[in-house]
Parts: C-alpha cells; sequence; structure tokens
C-alpha cells in the first residue's frame, strides 16, 4: 500500500542548535564588528580635533561697581585716622574718660550705694583736671619709673557728666562723689605704628544710689564720656567712720 505524499515544509530553523554559552542575556556591541564606523576610531578622531585647535578662554564683562555716595575712596575702603587727626581727649575744661562700669553696694547702714568706675590715659592737658594729688603722685610715679603707684585720701568731687565734648547739659551731675580705688599704671598702648608706654588714671567714684544714677550707671558703662571734676570739702559718709 502506497503511503500519501507528504506536503513540503519550509525550514526556518537552522540545522544546528546554537552552541551554549551558558550566558543569558543580549550580547554588548562590539565597538569594531556592529558598526560601520566604529566607535572608538571616531572618538580617537574627535579627541585629535578638539587638541589641534585652541580653547578660547570664556570672557566676563564684569560690571563697574557702584560708589557710594559721599565716599571718597572708590574701593570702598575704610580709611584710619593718622594720629595727627585723632580726635584730642581735652577739650577746654573737658577730658575723654572711659566709663568701664557699676559697681553696686550697701553700706554698714543699710545705705545702697553705686561706684562708678573710670579711666583715662594721662597727658600734659590733663594736669589742671585731675585733683592735685593725683597729679603728685602722677609726677612721683614718673619720675621714680614705677609700675604702679594707689592714691589714697584724695577728697570727694563734684563730677559732671556729658556724652559730647560740646553738649551744652550734662548727662549726670554728681554733686558730692567719693574717690575710692585711685591708682596710677604705666601700660602699653598699642596704635599706629609701635607701641608707647602711657600712663592711666584709674578711679572709682562713688555715690548714694538714685534712680538716675542707677539708670545712668547701666545704660552707659564701656563708653568713653566727657568729665569734669572740682574739689569737696564734704565727707560722704561720716557715720560710716565712726564705725570703724
Amino acid at each position: 500500500m502506497a503511503r500519501p505524499k507528504k506536503d513540503k515544509v519550509e525550514k526556518h530553523l537552522p540545522e544546528r542548535a546554537p552552541k551554549r554559552t551558558g550566558k543569558a542575556g543580549i550580547k554588548p556591541l562590539d565597538p569594531v564588528e556592529d558598526f560601520d564606523t566604529p566607535v572608538r576610531k571616531t572618538m580617537r578622531e574627535a579627541q585629535e580635533i578638539l587638541d589641534a585647535e585652541p580653547m578660547e578662554e570664556a570672557v566676563v564683562e564684569e560690571e563697574p561697581e557702584e560708589e557710594i555716595a559721599g565716599s571718597e575712596d572708590p574701593q570702598g575702603v575704610l580709611l584710619e585716622i593718622p594720629e595727627s587727626e585723632a580726635p584730642p581727649s581735652v577739650m577746654k575744661d573737658r577730658m575723654l574718660v572711659h566709663y568701664v562700669k557699676p559697681h553696686f553696694k550697701k553700706t554698714k547702714k543699710g545705705e545702697r550705694t553705686v561706684s562708678l568706675e573710670f579711666s583715662v590715659p594721662l597727658t600734659k592737658e590733663h594736669e589742671d583736671l585731675i585733683p592735685a594729688a593725683v597729679a603728685t603722685g602722677w609726677k612721683f610715679l614718673s619720675k621714680r619709673g614705677m609700675k604702679r603707684l594707689d592714691i589714697t585720701e584724695v577728697p570727694a568731687q563734684a563730677i559732671r557728666l556729658w556724652l559730647a565734648h560740646d553738649d551744652q547739659k550734662e548727662t549726670l551731675f554728681l554733686p558730692l562723689a567719693g574717690m575710692t580705688n585711685v591708682s596710677l599704671a604705666t601700660i602699653q598702648q598699642k596704635g599706629e605704628g609701635q607701641a608707647r608706654k602711657v600712663i592711666r588714671l584709674s578711679f572709682r567714684a562713688i555715690v548714694k544710689m538714685s534712680a538716675a544714677v542707677g539708670k545712668w550707671a547701666e545704660y552707659n558703662f564701656e563708653e568713653n564720656v566727657w568729665m569734669n571734676m572740682a574739689d569737696s570739702q564734704e565727707v560722704m559718709f561720716p557715720e560710716d567712720e565712726e564705725d570703724e
């Protein structure tokens, strides 16, 4: 018996199965075999072109800085004032002093007091503005070349204080201020150029506490103020001397 003829079927599969490599996924592209123009060659040619052409630096146009109105220095640099142009430390009967800080205390009788601590470097112009006992100690310290001298028995002072040398009315008036912790010391003062030795006067002016004095003491410490002082023959706390 004859077998029926089978229709001829086109073969689409390869005659031999591909060899297993053990790696799954798509094979990475080869820069030489998978491209008409190899990638490596193209990149090398591009780099050669870049190396042959000189690089042009980018030019950034800077906008001119605005000058501050009233400024003489176009760069905006703060100018230091020469010593010759520094403001004077003495103006007529007033001297510029540094108010350091207040010291609050109670006396043996329960009086509340405040001591205002001041300091000032002395010059020849100060000689007529300080108590006579201080002026005498100043000359003694300078002659002996001492570093420090404490002065006792300085009479009480009437002290006037201003915030500016040309103010008409004082900001604080102390009609009777006891002088304590009065001392003269030789210090090095730094400024333009080399440091120089000066004699500094420091003292405390003790007064009875009041609202006006307490407010001024708290709001003006670490400030430079203008002062005038004159001797007073009164004794501030005679009852304390009797107790000692």
